[in-house]
């Protein structure tokens, strides 16, 4: 199973085109400004317009300096190494609709979504979608990160639980020597040091090279760093599973 969203370079641009038409359309009303609350979303919105050189920040808003026409004939026409990731823009888009619209919460990649309809016709052409709005193998982890994917009564979907070990083990084996002493407790530094280290230098598995980097859009309260990060603090409890998951108690 793939966990990284590969596609040929015409429709990577076209779906990052797809992407920022959401995102522009949905934030930027008026054409001009977004107010985004200091919520997460819309700063993650405003960092990854800001690979565009096309907003200001001021105050609680982001201040568009490019018209929404020229940020997308600029993703038609500028440089992919001058163009956000993928698979970030496409984090920001989840974020977004999660703040100010809506995402589904599965327990199983058996059991269909609820997207709005623009953002299931986009995630449907980038296959990450079936006809019949299942999510396919591609899309499994990106819906765990975004909390959208969860375990039932501390337990992982079988289909989900194998994956996220992998990811687990194939971060272990290139990691970075002081992300490995901070996870095994050599260092004061707590284990959530280690999850800001994956936010910024990671992506499902894949630690990121230079070029990458550039490409970044950082972004934060994802679900993977915490639950790789404590998944390797303790391997023989199995994959992380967070504590509001678990089963209730009885008195």
């Amino acid at each position: 199973m793939s966990l990284n969203l590969t596609y040929p370079q015409a429709d990577e641009r076209r779906h990052l085109r797809a992407i920022y038409t959401i995102l522009l359309a949905s934030a930027f009303q008026d054409g001009h400004s977004f107010d985004h609350g200091f919520m997460s979303a819309g700063e993650a919105l405003g960092r990854g317009l800001a690979h565009f050189d096309a907003i200001d920040w001021v105050g609680a808003s982001i201040v568009l300096r490019r018209p929404a026409p020229e940020i997308l004939r600029l993703i038609e026409t500028a440089p992919l190494s001058d163009l956000p990731m993928l698979e970030d823009a496409l984090s920001v888009l989840l974020s977004f609709l999660g703040q100010y619209s809506r995402v589904p919460k599965l327990t199983s990649p058996d059991q269909p979504t609820n997207f709005d309809p623009l953002a299931t016709r986009l995630f449907q052409d980038m296959d990450l979608l079936d006809a019949a709005y299942l999510p396919q193998p591609p899309f499994w982890l990106i819906l765990v990160n975004h909390h959208a994917l969860v375990p039932q009564d501390g337990e992982w979907a079988p289909g989900i639980r194998e994956p996220l070990w992998d990811i687990c083990q194939r971060t272990w084996a290139d990691a970075p020597q002081e992300f490995k002493d901070v996870v095994a407790g050599k260092t004061p530094r707590p284990l959530t040091w280690a999850e800001g280290y994956l936010e910024r230098d990671w992506r499902y598995g894949r630690w990121l090279n230079p070029h990458d980097l550039r490409r970044a859009i950082a972004q934060h309260h994802r679900a993977l760093p915490a639950i790789v990060v404590r998944t390797l603090a303790n391997p023989d409890h199995g994959v992380f599973v967070r504590p509001r998951y678990l089963p209730k108690r009885l008195n």
